[in-house]
């Protein structure tokens, strides 16, 4: 009933929704893409060389051939963020990432978001922001709560595929989790 009156509006106001809310699609995208460029710095080989090695690394291991570009953004936590804007795949990576892990722990987190994009998790991207809603209706969780997990689960598998080491892996992911001073207390 509710895509039925989504359709008849849409279809009522010639459009006139449809376009609102893809030109609102495009100018978000547009923006983010913008916030990457314009405030962080580009991986390649002339900069953070080792990562941009460790990318191209992954895709091939994981036979993912689309390109990814990564920026490395100021930011002390330990975090590292896959966005996906019409298309194009973006990796950036959070400064206390960089400097707090070894090559093999940056080599799993690498391959999560990798194999997130080749196991096509970020298919449903452009809802997001609706499912992130969904998640705030308790009842609905039981539909939106096992498949982000199960994406999760699936990448911290790729993951571990791809590095060959469940010490790295879980260091990895104490890191991701907990930040790099307080990991070492597990």
């Amino acid at each position: 009933p509710v895509a039925l009156f989504v359709l008849l509006i849409t279809v009522a106001s010639f459009g006139t929704i449809a376009l609102v809310v893809l030109g609102s699609m495009w100018f978000i995208g547009r923006t983010t893409e913008a916030r990457l460029r314009g405030g962080a710095v580009e991986v390649n080989d002339k900069n953070f060389p080792e990562i941009a090695a460790q990318i191209r690394d992954v895709s091939r291991y994981l036979a993912y051939d689309k390109p990814v570009r990564a920026f490395v953004i100021q930011d002390g936590d330990i975090n590292i963020t896959l966005w996906r804007v019409f298309g194009r795949k973006y990796l950036s990576f959070n400064t206390g990432l960089v400097s707090s892990m070894n090559e093999h722990e940056r080599e799993f987190v690498i391959a999560r978001f990798i194999g997130a994009l080749r196991a096509r998790h970020l298919r449903f991207h452009e809802a997001a922001g609706f499912i992130n809603g969904l998640e705030k209706v308790w009842v609905l969780n039981i539909l939106v709560l096992p498949y982000v997990r199960a994406t999760v689960l699936s990448g911290d598998r790729i993951g571990m595929m791809a590095c060959g080491r469940l010490e790295t892996a879980m260091s990895a992911l104490d890191k991701l989790l907990l930040g790099n001073e307080v990991s070492g207390r597990l």
